[in-house]
């Protein structure tokens, strides 16, 4: 989810008109009126593609390393959505968010939340004898 989250728009307002997250400049998550810069789908699709590879393994430091991406991705979108709700007023927020961080928060807290080891081609466990 969080690496679809970065093809999709991640707001709905014609001034910015970001249709996906490699147009938003990394620094507008700290300074509402940045422009240019590093942008925001580089970092997400690493961490995201990181917390794709780390959810294939159930080993406990891996696990640990997975959840704390999707830590980074939830505060990646928290971020972007306060930014967005300083810039445009807290009541026209619902209208001026896109689809993007959406998926973004899902999948952050997806990594967060989902048991560890999600490889479907895992060892199938033996039958419990009663």
């Amino acid at each position: 989810m969080a690496i679809v989250s970065c093809f999709v728009a991640w707001d709905d307002v014609a001034e910015l008109s970001w249709t996906d997250s490699f147009k938003v400049p990394l620094k507008f998550l700290w300074d509402k009126h940045a422009s240019g810069g590093a942008k925001l789908g580089i970092p997400l699709v690493c961490v995201a593609a990181a917390v794709a590879v780390l959810s294939l393994w159930s080993i406990l430091p891996v696990d640990f390393l997975r959840r704390v991406g999707g830590l980074v991705l939830l505060g990646a979108t928290a971020l972007f959505v306060v930014q967005l709700g300083r810039r445009f007023g807290w009541d026209n927020l619902n209208d001026n968010l896109g689809l993007g961080p959406y998926l973004a928060g899902a999948g952050g807290l997806l990594a967060v939340l989902a048991p560890p080891g999600l490889w479907p081609f895992g060892r199938r466990r033996p039958p419990a004898v009663p």
